[in-house]
């Protein structure tokens, strides 16, 4: 019996640890473990996952590591979590993959010609490709995910197709929405550090009446799986008429795999399912 139990704890550890080490979304590509260290207004230290008030991350971070990193380096900022509804209620468009149904994403920082220095922090050489833009999560929605991916910059990078062409360098530029972190990484190779936190409006009501869900336009119903969803509340079941729904771009999500929300864990012989 203590062997089982023993074993049985070894396969649940197993199947958790890429959650318990996950440094960005987990579940969601690009991914890392290697942590990254953000540090805003000198006092605000970045935790993995955590909740923080949106007030207190609307200036540029400060980015370093403990580890060595050699070579130049990019950094991407990203919301993972916009609401795709209203940007594309008449729209076929391909659609980057956000976390949740009916959620794409939103560049927030797009920083090129980072070289570490002796203290650990990096430091730009070159301007920002798209400046430092602090997160603004719609009123009344959910927390947002918002992360950081560091990658190592190969030489002559080029962003790949599905985001080039785009003037993004202003905060407020609308270019900046349904951008791919999964195509960068498709062409930049996988991050080498990262982290990530959650906030929402600091407008939101107290009692909670979030947009829990946003209903999808019909121009995005009627598909099921990552991204889309056919009323906003679940997969979609794929029945749905209407309008041509754009197309989940996979890259190397699709490659490499997403977990499909849910984690079977097998504790005394039963299966429990960690949402």
């Amino acid at each position: 019996m203590k062997s089982t139990t023993t074993t049985i704890a070894a396969t649940a550890a197993l199947l958790l640890s890429p959650l318990a080490t996950a440094q960005t979304p987990a579940g969601f590509q690009p991914y890392t473990s290697t942590p990254l260290s953000v540090s805003y207004n000198g006092n605000l230290t970045v935790s993995s996952g955590a909740l923080i008030a949106q007030p207190l991350v609307q200036t540029l971070p400060v980015i370093s590591s403990t580890q060595t990193f050699t070579g130049t380096h990019m950094l991407v900022f990203i919301d993972l979590s916009l609401p795709a509804s209203a940007r594309y209620a008449n729209s076929t468009a391909v659609l980057a993959p956000g976390i949740g149904d009916c959620r794409t994403t939103r560049l927030h920082w797009l920083q090129t010609g980072l070289v570490q220095n002796s203290a650990g922090v990096f430091e730009n050489n070159t301007p920002a490709t798209a400046e430092y833009g602090g997160p603004g999560p719609p009123l009344n929605d959910t927390p947002h995910d918002y992360a950081f991916y560091l990658f190592a910059q190969p030489a002559n990078f080029t962003l790949p197709a599905f985001n080039a062409g785009r003037d993004v360098f202003n905060r407020s530029a609308a270019a900046r929405v349904n951008y791919s972190i999964t195509a960068f990484a498709d062409v930049a190779g996988a991050p080498v550090a990262g982290n990530y936190f959650m906030t929402q409006n600091a407008m939101n009501n107290a009692t909670g009446d979030f947009v829990n869900g946003p209903a999808c336009p019909a121009s995005l119903a009627g598909t099921t799986g990552a991204g889309v969803s056919q009323n906003g509340t679940g997969a979609g079941n794929g029945t749905s008429g209407g309008a041509t729904p754009p197309v989940p771009y996979t890259g190397a999500g699709g490659k490499v795999g997403v977990f499909s929300g849910a984690l079977l864990a097998v504790v005394g012989g039963m299966a429990f399912a960690l949402l």
